[in-house]
């Protein structure tokens, strides 16, 4: 199982600007992804136990957009 990482380092990994499928949004205290349109993020309501998948909508003030390398 991969090992959980401060959303911080997700500034470090991959290449700046959003991906044509995955983008991450990171910033030092959280970091959310947009995938094919759709987000999954862990931030919000703490008593939602349903998915973190979300309507795209929300602020990227302060983020920085990154994708995954290809490899």
């Amino acid at each position: 199982m991969p090992e959980q990482i401060p959303s911080r380092e997700f500034l470090k990994d991959g290449e700046y600007g959003p991906g044509e499928w995955i983008t991450v949004w990171a910033n030092s205290g959280h970091a959310f992804m947009t995938v094919g349109g759709l987000r999954l993020d862990t931030g919000g309501n703490p008593v939602s136990h349903g998915s973190r998948w979300k309507a795209p909508e929300r602020s990227k003030l302060g983020f920085v957009p990154c994708h995954p390398r290809a490899y």
